[in-house]
């Protein structure tokens, strides 16, 4: 669930946003960093063996495990080419990988795009996959030429159809259907796409204005016409990231300093207050988001906060979790044991039981893992134990 390359087609040049700002002292915009300096709050971290990563849309980031409600999905080598597979969520020291289409060396090898909380799935080669953790899941093949991007709770896909990225049309299939629905393009567009959709059928995504500009925009139903992304009580467009089965939103500005913002908000409130989750040193990447509002991403530079612990120094980008009970960003390598050798960078994906999906290095070496939540953690309070992940590329510091 990475859109970040999708964000920067265009530069809002609009004075910082004034919203309510959760954990930031006088409302400054750089949030409070939350961290575990007793009790860790993960144990331990799971590896997730003979990882590689994908690239989605052009991106050039870390790799992307796709988390359902009991895997992990995305590729692994194997000699000289790529298999389609995933990881069972489960504890360590390590997780094999479990292969549903063998190696292949071609450049379009296909990698799960995304998976659901159902253990649904759809590939890149547009397959919707069910019963994917059965001894004998079934597919159906999507038609049409297409750009798949995700897969809601209740098994809608969205996507574009056409050539990327900006001949497309904004689309999603319906579940068990494989000709696409069509979504409205927005007034003065030309192309565009969806990039997610919730249980209620509300549909979020961009489209192509003058130029390159792109605009964020949600379709209330897939027949109704879209409505521009808007940052309640402001007259700020916004470019919408994610949206959850509570119809809670995430969507990402960019303000005149060239600070990045993540705003969420309910789409079920009549009146809804917007949430700047707020910054660490100017800078806050989120990639992901579940049903109960938690973010996570990865910071842009990582803060020395003083406890002497070394995460690869200051300038390393780290991964953070962000929930709307404490209203913290907590960078997560305070919230594993101290001395683990592990490194968190980005935190890229976050299912509906607090499993996270991180990338990152272990004893210096480039590697993915599983952070899987303990019990009897509080509200607000994430309790992790690291759930090793397949080796892997350390995102490049940007």
């Amino acid at each position: 669930m990475d859109n970040k390359t999708l964000r920067f087609g265009w530069l809002l040049l609009l004075p910082p946003l004034s919203l309510v700002l959760y954990g930031c002292p006088g409302g400054s915009g750089t949030a409070a960093l939350g961290t575990a300096k007793t009790t860790p709050r993960y144990a331990g971290p799971v590896l997730l063996q003979q990882s590689t990563f994908d690239v989605l849309a052009g991106d050039s980031g870390p790799s992307i495990y796709h988390l359902g409600k009991t895997i992990a999905a995305s590729s692994v080598t194997v000699g000289s080419g790529l298999a389609l597979a995933y990881w069972p969520i489960g504890t360590g020291p390590a997780i094999a990988p479990v292969t549903l289409v063998p190696a292949s060396a071609s450049l379009n090898a296909p990698t799960f795009v995304a998976v659901n909380q159902h253990d649904q799935a759809v590939s890149s080669d547009g397959r919707v996959w069910t019963n994917l953790t059965s001894s004998s899941p079934s597919t159906i093949q999507l038609s049409s030429s297409f750009t798949l991007r995700s897969i809601d709770s209740a098994g809608v896909v969205s996507g574009s159809v056409g050539a990327p990225p900006q001949a497309g049309v904004p689309t999603i299939w319906l579940p068990g259907q494989t000709a696409p629905t069509f979504l409205k393009l927005p007034a003065g567009t030309a192309s565009g796409f969806a990039v997610g959709s919730n249980a209620s059928g509300i549909v979020i995504g961009s489209a192509f204005g003058e130029g390159t500009a792109l605009d964020g925009f949600i379709w209330p139903s897939p027949s109704m016409a879209p409505v521009a992304c808007v940052i309640p009580g402001t007259n700020i467009p916004a470019t919408p990231e994610f949206i959850n089965d509570a119809g809670t939103i995430l969507a990402h500005y960019q303000s005149a300093d060239g600070v990045d913002h993540n705003v969420v908000w309910s789409l079920n409130q009549p009146n809804p207050t917007p949430v700047d989750i707020g910054t660490i040193s100017g800078t806050l990447d989120a990639r992901a988001m579940n049903s109960s509002g938690q973010v996570v991403g990865d910071t842009g530079t990582f803060v020395d906060i003083g406890e002497g612990r070394d995460f690869g120094g200051v300038g390393t980008i780290h991964a953070f979790f962000w929930d709307p009970v404490s209203r913290k960003i907590q960078d997560l390598n305070y919230l594993i044991p101290p001395n683990s050798g592990w490194v968190l960078n980005a935190a890229v994906d976050i299912n509906d039981d607090g499993v996270i999906r991180v990338s990152g290095t272990f004893n210096g070496v480039g590697a993915e893992c599983l952070l899987l939540p303990l019990s009897g953690r509080s509200a607000g309070k994430p309790a992790y134990r690291l759930a090793p992940g397949p080796a892997a590329r350390v995102p490049a510091a940007r």
